[in-house]
């Protein structure tokens, strides 16, 4: 998932690089509505990210993206939310431009973000005590609390007066806190048996209690500008 991610973000810059020339006629510095190309499909727990921004100045800008997630509006399941799945998010941004007199604008960017997921699972396992003790259960509630910030780079791609595109890579840190709830069932087991789980893939599911870790973000955002 992360390398289609990484080689569509390294085409677009390619191609785009090749086209960045000084433009004397530089695009208005217009307001902004964008949508994330990528929370709805290359993503685990899917959603729909739409967001505002709005220049300040010719370097520096601000916006505000919001999303929300549950299993009727899903267009691709990983087989990891059931039907009681939602999510929600909030995400403010502050850019600063770096080469405003260019016609592909590039910018580092300050991002936080909070993230609210809820799901029911049935038939599957966690993980208490820092991994130590490992419980299986019959049915169960989750809850995910992901909250942190990144430090972000990525360019204003036009193709045309209105319409573009806005890869983003960061990095950054966040904390993730994982709780059960009206556990049915639940049964002490001697280790984690889920065949499914590779490469630790299923650890922001299984993993209970608080864990503080660097946080890696690929975004593709199309653009309209008015």
């Amino acid at each position: 998932m992360k390398k289609t991610l990484s080689i569509l973000f390294i085409l677009t810059i390619s191609i785009s690089l090749l086209q960045a020339q000084e433009d004397n006629k530089t695009n208005s510095q217009g307001s902004m509505l964008t949508f994330n190309l990528v929370s709805p499909i290359i993503d685990y727990t899917p959603r729909w990210n739409i967001g505002y921004t709005k220049p300040l100045n010719e370097k520096w800008l601000i916006g505000l993206e919001l999303g929300y997630g549950n299993h009727d509006i899903t267009i691709v399941d990983y087989n990891r939310i059931e039907k009681d799945y939602k999510l929600w998010e909030i995400r403010p941004q502050v850019y600063y431009i770096l080469n405003p007199n260019y016609k592909m604008k590039m910018y580092l960017s300050a991002e936080l973000f909070y993230i609210n997921h809820t799901d029911t699972f049935f038939n599957e396992n966690y993980n208490i005590n820092n991994n130590s003790q490992n419980i299986r259960y019959d049915k169960a509630d989750y809850k995910r609390i992901k909250t942190g910030g990144n430090l972000n780079f990525g360019a204003f791609i036009n193709f045309s007066k209105y319409i573009g595109v806005n890869p983003s890579i960061g990095l950054g840190v966040r904390n993730r806190n994982v709780s059960y709830s009206n556990v049915v069932n639940p049964q002490e087991t001697m280790f984690n048996d889920d065949d499914g789980d590779w490469f630790g893939t299923n650890n922001y599911i299984e993993d209970t209690g608080n864990n503080f870790n660097i946080n890696f973000a690929l975004n593709l955002k199309l653009y309209y500008r008015f």
